[in-house]
């Protein structure tokens, strides 16, 4: 006898159960035990409580009783038993679906076309005969699609019903875009002897994580013929873009398996890194071409170089220091002058022949500036709070009480800066929020040190020089960089250009304010 869908137990609690005639499946059979009894059966619609049967049954202490019934509609019906002398009846929820449309339904699942899949679930019927969990609202018809596309690239492995559970999961995903569904679909592929590649990765990420892989995946046609690839490109590219340290980029670009990257040194591997964390990239073979793009700029950066340059905030921590990023002006060593000094290699990778080595062996004697180690790390990017901590000692501000942005901690080390430049005006963020651990884009990094330069009395005057990119600047930023490019402080590209939204590194913030110092002694 074919089991009938019960919400619930199957009622064995109170003391009968219910089942599909075999003999005739638009019939239930009700058999039960109540010992020697008189038994009241109900049926009845259990939504809007109206009855459509009553029954007065014998219940023989031997055989108990039976009663067979032929609900007049498919739908949900509650069936109540009691026995004489009892008060509270047993009664249990069941979803009753004639024959013919059961066979319908089961003959799509097992056969049918995706427009036959997705007729068949469509409505309520098929998600209560296969006991599938959806939720109001939801588009059902996802399922007969997500159902075939497994079907047919399954090749035989497995039954179309044992697919049921995932094909569910995968609508959901497609409409949700949540983490939930995306688990039991992990969780399904992997009862099937499927490993997955990454999904260690996946666990270890937090939910805005897993969130940006859900969204993604939910974007996809998602079959057993690629789940691998698909799941290790959404785990890879939506934990770069969640990114919000740079530092964790690594484990997803080790995970790519880019030569370019992996072949690298621990620096250009740190420049790549602050580079693509908190960036979106629609597939990887994108992340690979950017990846030797950055090497490619990098090099020539390094080789060549350019002035300074602007800022902004681009997604991506610059690398953490430890303690607050401050170190006092260096005593000079006895016996020597200090224009000496201030000539001598100090960082072990900023030579002699590199376009900022007087500006940053300028800045890092009097105290402004600060390497890690024995190195400076010029390529690195800057933050926004980097930025505002540098020229809050250039022109020697301080004295702030309170910082009001949302998300700047009291325990911060650069809070006494934050607080000083937004008492003053210098600093504005969104209105709520400055994302101080950001990388300062090239415009905002010239708004920044334009009203820092104004506000403290530095003549910039009235020269305007203008770039090739001018049209992509920010209407905010334009006569910031127009004046510092027209006074000396900023310059562009050999090709004319500013780049206003791309990063500002150490070297360059370092040279634009050794300029704005120089000018000013």
């Amino acid at each position: 006898m074919a089991s009938i869908f019960l919400f619930g137990t199957m009622a064995y609690a109170a003391e009968f159960r219910v089942d599909y005639l075999e003999t005739d499946g638009d019939l239930l059979k009700v058999e039960g035990w109540a010992s020697n009894k008189k038994i009241t059966l109900v049926l009845q619609d259990a939504v809007t409580g109206e009855i459509y049967d009553v029954r007065i049954l014998d219940s023989d202490y031997e055989t108990g009783f039976s009663a067979l019934i032929r609900p007049n509609r498919n739908g949900t019906f509650r069936i109540s038993v009691i026995a004489e002398d009892e008060t509270n009846p047993s009664e249990v929820e069941i979803y009753f679906m004639a024959e013919s449309d059961r066979r319908r339904i089961e003959q799509a699942v097992s056969s049918g076309t995706m427009e036959e899949l997705k007729e068949a679930f469509a409505g309520t019927d098929a998600v209560k005969l296969y006991e599938l969990t959806t939720e109001d609202g939801m588009d059902n018809s996802l399922i007969g699609e997500a159902l075939y596309y497994f079907r047919e690239t399954m090749n035989d492995e497995k039954h179309p019903e044992e697919l049921l559970t995932l094909a569910a999961a995968v609508a959901s995903l497609k409409q949700k875009k949540d983490i939930e569904s995306l688990d039991v679909i992990l969780a399904e592929i992997e009862k099937f002897g499927t490993e997955i590649d990454c999904r260690v990765l996946y666990e270890g990420m937090d939910n805005a994580g897993k969130k940006a892989v859900a969204e993604r995946i939910a974007a996809q046609q998602l079959d057993f013929s690629n789940i691998n690839d698909s799941f290790k490109e959404a785990v890879i590219l939506g934990g770069l873009e969640s990114c919000t340290m740079w530092s964790h980029a690594a484990e997803y670009l080790a995970a790519a398996e880019i030569t370019a990257y992996d072949d690298a040194n621990q620096i250009d591997k740190e420049f790549i890194e602050q580079n693509t964390a908190g960036k979106k990239f629609l597939s990887l073979t994108a992340l690979e071409k950017e990846t030797e793009r950055l090497l490619s700029l990098k090099n020539s950066a390094s080789a060549g170089g350019h002035s300074g340059g602007g800022g902004g905030s681009s997604g991506r921590k610059s690398p953490v220091q430890s303690g607050v990023p401050y170190i006092p002006k260096a005593e000079e060593p006895e016996g020597t002058e200090e224009t000496e000094n201030k000539t001598k290699i100090v960082f072990e990778d900023v030579s002699e022949e590199h376009w900022a080595f007087e500006a940053i062996n300028f800045m890092h004697w009097e105290g402004i500036v600060q390497g890690y180690q024995n190195c400076f790390r010029p390529d690195n990017f800057l933050t926004r709070a980097e930025l505002v901590q540098m020229l809050c000692r250039v022109f020697s501000l301080d004295g702030g009480k309170e910082c009001t942005f949302d998300d700047i901690e009291s325990t911060s080390w650069y809070y006494p800066a934050l607080c000083t430049a937004q008492e003053r005006g210098l600093i504005l963020g969104d209105g709520s929020c400055f994302k101080p651990d950001m990388n300062i884009t090239r415009q905002d990094m010239a708004v920044i040190i334009y009203r820092f330069a104004r506000e403290c009395g530095f003549e910039i005057g009235d020269k305007q020089m203008y770039f090739a990119d001018d049209d992509e600047f920010g209407e905010y930023a334009k006569e910031s960089i127009h004046l510092l490019a027209g006074c000396g402080i900023i310059n562009g590209y050999e090709d004319g250009n500013f780049y206003p939204m791309g990063s500002a590194t150490r070297a360059h913030a370092t040279q634009m304010v050794y300029k704005i110092v120089s000018k000013s002694r």
